[in-house]
């Protein structure tokens, strides 16, 4: 399962690939992971710039210039793999080892290709992972949602030791898994 730090590392890479880009075409194969309904989804997709790239929890946000934010969760087994027109592609997420490289393969799920014709795929093996399409006030309310940033300034020490506190009966990894509190 990707984790946060990876999550973390996927942002990184697409902010230096992405911003900027206007999202020309939307290939949807598997129309169970667009939490959006899909003719709203390409209506309101295609032809949108990428303003910034960023993350909440294990949630990679897709911020679009007009309006409107693309969430992607990769959830157990899910992929984000960037691929320039020209070059290697970067890949974060659930390795899968088992299949050739080739790309879009078996477990691409949705295709975002932009104006210069780089590519972004989301695979997903087991098909738990998601995209979806939010607006602002909805964003807000999924942030309310979940705990501390643990890479943020106001995590420390004490607010570690709180969240702990507050789950006594759970194991340690269950308590740093639990989103609503970190």
């Amino acid at each position: 399962m990707p984790e946060l730090p990876e999550v973390e590392t996927i942002v990184s890479g697409l902010k230096v690939k992405i911003i900027g880009k206007k999202i020309k075409q939307i290939e949807i194969r598997d129309d169970k992971v667009i939490a959006t309904p899909k003719d709203d989804f390409l209506k309101q997709v295609l032809g949108k710039i990428v303003k910034s790239v960023s993350r909440r929890a294990k949630i990679v946000v897709i911020e679009l210039a007009e309006e409107g934010f693309l969430l992607v969760h990769l959830k157990l087994t899910g992929q984000l793999i960037y691929q320039p027109h020209h070059g290697a592609i970067i890949a974060g997420g659930h390795p899968i080892t088992h299949i050739n490289k080739a790309l879009p393969n078996k477990f691409t799920r949705v295709i975002f290709i932009f104006n210069d014709q780089s590519k972004v795929y989301f695979n997903d093996v087991r098909r738990f992972g998601w995209v979806k399409l939010v607006e602002k006030g909805e964003l807000e309310k999924i942030y309310s949602e979940l705990g501390i940033e643990p890479l943020s300034s106001d995590f420390s020490l004490t607010k570690l030791q709180e969240i702990l506190t507050r789950q006594k009966n759970r194991t340690i990894k269950q308590a740093l898994m639990e989103q609503k509190y970190l």
